[in-house]
């Protein structure tokens, strides 16, 4: 029964029809007409389906043909004019000679003289402190002779001379071994 336009189904003994309420049937529906082999299309209404579709919108929507079958143009193509750039800043830079002179409120950051945390001394960091480099070129020094020594026989492994070249710093020397044989 319809109310303002509305539809209202009460308990009776007869069966609401979705298909013709909706127009195009559920889910379970759907399934079971697949299972049965049968096309879907069967049981929508003819305003659902795609040849409907075609149908209403053949005359507006037109297929657009390739580039290639454009018609050729007699004239020319339409090209960009050609601008040149001006001399000299934009407007919106600063003139020539004219510079901003900077603010007297500000004041640059004032930071505290750095510790290195391995020697202890003041103006440098543990990643430039010169007594870590001198301790890691031993170090390397040690483990190299370590792994090139034969324990078996006690000689040495016939290997091309290294030569470690170990910038410490520009105050200090630099370092540069031959090593062929280490005791």
């Amino acid at each position: 029964m319809k109310e303002d336009n509305s539809l209202v189904v009460e308990n009776s003994d007869e069966e609401v029809d979705w298909l013709q309420v909706l127009g195009m049937p559920c889910v379970n529906a759907c399934v079971a007409i697949s299972n049965i082999n049968r096309n879907l299309e069967d049981f929508c209404h003819y305003w659902l389906t795609m040849q409907t579709y075609r149908d209403t919108y053949k005359h507006f929507l037109n297929q657009i043909l390739g580039q290639d079958l454009w018609e050729r143009s007699q004239h020319n193509r339409p090209h960009a004019p050609n601008m040149k750039r001006k001399l000299g800043k934009d407007a919106d830079e600063e003139p020539f000679g004219v510079k901003k002179s900077k603010t007297s409120t500000k004041l640059k950051r004032q930071y505290k003289k750095f510790t290195c945390t391995y020697c202890g001394t003041r103006g440098h960091t543990k990643r430039s402190c010169t007594h870590k480099k001198a301790d890691d070129l031993t170090s390397a020094l040690v483990s190299w002779s370590k792994m090139n020594h034969d324990r078996r026989s006690g000689k040495q492994f016939p290997s091309k001379a290294i030569r470690l070249k170990y910038k410490l710093n520009k105050k200090f020397w630099n370092a540069q071994l031959s090593v062929c044989t280490l005791p």
